[in-house]
């Protein structure tokens, strides 16, 4: 499986507009793969520590409502 960089992860959680016609394909992705999805949340984290602080958008997200279970 091919994973999706730091800094492609990073533009989707704040919801870069470059990422618009990518969004369901990254859904789906993150859906099916662990490691990405993992990354995600850790950086919609570290947003939302921050985001009040500095003003940086994050967009909403359900990266939390998934769960899989990897044997």
């Amino acid at each position: 499986m091919i994973h999706y960089t730091d800094h492609f992860l990073d533009l989707y959680v704040r919801n870069s507009p470059a990422l618009t016609s990518l969004r369901a394909d990254i859904d789906e992705h993150l859906a099916d793969c662990f490691y990405c999805r993992e990354r995600a949340r850790d950086l919609f984290g570290f947003y939302r520590k921050t985001e009040a602080s500095e003003n940086i958008p994050v967009v909403q997200s359900n990266l939390y409502a998934t769960t899989t279970i990897e044997s």
